[in-house]
C-alpha cells in the first residue's frame, strides 16, 4: 500500500507482503526509512515498594514521585515484544527487584544480573522488552549501580544548590549518594564546593554507610578562624567530623571542600551517603550551603 497526501492514516489490516513507511520497496514485515518518535508518559511513583505498576500503552515512561529511594518489582501490562524504557526522572535511585513475589507473576522482572536486583541512579534508564512465552519482563540494557561481579567508576553531581537555614541537625544531601552491593570494596573521592551568608554558622558533614561496613574517609577543608587546611578522618556512620570548618572565616562566602578515602561492605548492601550540616545556630535567616557542581564519585575496587 502507498498513501500519499494525507494527514491522517487510519487502521488497517495486510494480510501478507511487507508494509513499508517512506519506502515503496520495504524488505522486512515494517520496513521505516524514516526517523521514529515515541512519546513519553509520567508515571508517578512512591517512595518504598512500587508494585504491578501500570504504564498504559506507552513504550517510554518517564518516573516522577519520589523523595528517596524506591524500588520497582512489576509492570502490568505487558504483551510479547513490547519494548519499553524507563527513564528516572527523580534523583533517587530505583531498584528493579529481579522475580519478585510482590508483584504478579506474569507482570515480574528478570534482571539476569549476577547478584540479582539491579539499581538505577537518578537521571539512569532502562530498557526491557516483554516475552509472553516466559510472561516476564527481560532487562535489556541499564545504567545500573556497581555489583559485585564487575567494575566502574559511578559519578554523582548536584544539579542545583542546597540550603539549609539555622540548622545543626546532620541531613542526608539530596544528591550526593552512591550505592554499593554487599561484600564490595570502593574508593570515594570528592569535591564540595561550600558557602553561607554569615561568619558564625560554619560546617560539619558524615557519611553514613551500610550496616556491618567499614570505613576510612578523610575530609579536609578550611580550619575555624584561619586559612589552613585541616584533615579530618570518618571511621563511623553518621558520626560528624572533629572539626568546624569555616566557623569564624571572614571571607567564607565560597570555600572548597575534599574528600577521599575507602567503604568496604559486608553481607549487607546500600548506599554512601553524605550528610551535612551547619556546626552553630547563628540565628534567623543565617545560611549554609552546598553549591551545585559539588561531586562524589566511588570507584569500585576487587576485595
Amino acid at each position: 500500500m502507498n498513501a500519499t497526501g494525507g494527514t491522517t492514516n487510519y487502521s488497517a489490516i495486510f494480510e501478507g507482503g511487507n508494509v513499508g513507511v517512506n519506502t515503496t520497496a520495504p524488505a522486512a514485515g515494517l520496513d521505516v526509512a524514516t526517523d521514529l518518535a515515541t512519546r513519553y508518559s509520567a508515571f508517578t511513583a512512591a517512595n518504598g515498594n512500587n508494585n504491578n505498576i501500570s504504564i498504559g500503552a506507552s513504550s517510554f515512561i518517564r518516573i516522577t514521585g519520589p523523595t528517596a529511594p524506591f524500588v520497582i518489582s512489576g509492570i502490568a501490562g505487558g504483551v510479547d515484544g513490547k519494548v519499553l524504557t524507563l527513564f528516572n526522572g527523580t534523583t533517587q535511585q530505583i531498584t528493579i527487584d529481579d522475580e519478585s513475589a510482590n508483584s504478579t507473576a506474569a507482570n515480574r522482572i528478570w534482571t539476569f544480573n549476577s547478584t540479582g536486583d539491579i539499581v538505577i541512579l537518578g537521571k539512569g534508564v532502562v530498557k526491557m522488552i516483554y516475552s509472553a512465552a516466559d510472561s516476564r519482563w527481560i532487562v535489556i540494557s541499564s545504567t545500573t549501580s556497581p555489583s559485585s561481579s564487575s567494575t566502574g567508576i559511578y559519578y554523582r553531581q548536584k544539579y542545583a544548590d542546597e540550603t539549609i537555614t539555622n540548622s545543626t541537625t546532620l541531613q542526608n544531601d539530596n544528591e550526593l549518594s552512591v550505592p554499593i552491593a554487599a561484600n564490595d570494596s570502593m574508593i570515594i573521592e570528592g569535591y564540595l564546593h561550600i558557602s553561607s551568608n554569615n561568619t558564625t554558622s560554619g560546617f560539619k558533614c558524615a557519611f553514613t554507610i551500610p550496616t556491618g561496613a567499614q570505613m576510612d574517609i578523610t575530609v579536609q577543608g578550611t580550619s575555624s578562624n584561619t586559612d589552613d587546611y585541616e584533615d579530618d578522618i570518618l571511621t563511623v556512620s553518621g558520626t560528624r567530623c572533629q572539626q568546624d570548618y569555616c566557623v569564624g572565616q571572614t571571607t567564607w562566602v565560597d570555600q572548597p571542600m575534599f574528600i577521599r578515602g575507602i567503604v568496604k561492605t559486608g553481607s549487607t548492601a546500600g548506599n554512601i551517603q553524605f550528610q551535612w550540616a551547619s556546626v552553630n545556630a547563628a540565628g534567623a535567616g543565617k545560611t549554609t550551603t552546598v553549591k551545585a557542581m559539588s561531586w562524589v564519585r566511588g570507584m569500585l575496587i576487587r576485595q
